[in-house]
């Protein structure tokens, strides 16, 4: 019975250690795509920029400062919020893989004082048979004895 407990516990935090590596793996591809699609959205943020700035001068000679700075305010601004966004992500997923690594440490102790408590009562109930087994072979013993 304790084999089929440590094994099952094994096995608890096998399958838990599995999940936490799914979990991380998971993180991290989402992780990759967010910084892909943030590198491409600022290519493109970038790239429409430039075309912008370069009609303005061809065009507007006159207006190119006023209207430059404020494609570059925005451009700073999607940065800004493509950078914040980003952050916030990865603290999420951060927080997630921490509580998702309370979790399975809590479940794992857990587990174990289920374990311990339930190898004491074995172990009670196997002491309590050995002294019950001990004191009968004394009873026939005077048993033999007397006759």
């Amino acid at each position: 019975m304790p084999s089929d407990l440590r094994a099952s516990s094994a096995s608890e935090e096998y399958r838990l250690s599995n999940y936490r590596a799914q979990l991380q793996s998971r993180h991290e591809a989402e992780m990759h795509a967010l910084e892909e699609r943030h590198s491409e959205e600022m290519a493109k943020t970038i790239a429409a920029q430039s075309e912008a700035k370069a009609r303005l001068e061809k065009d507007f000679e006159v207006h190119i400062s006023q209207e430059a700075g404020e494609l570059e305010d925005k451009l700073a601004h999607v940065r800004q919020v493509s950078a914040e966004r980003l952050e916030s992500e990865k603290h999420r997923g951060e927080e997630e893989l921490e509580r998702t690594r309370r979790n399975n440490s809590d479940k794992i102790e857990q587990y174990k004082k289920n374990a311990e408590s339930q190898l004491d009562a074995l172990r009670k109930q196997s002491q309590a048979s050995v002294d019950n087994l001990h004191e009968k072979t004394r009873k026939m013993a005077r048993k033999d004895k007397e006759v």
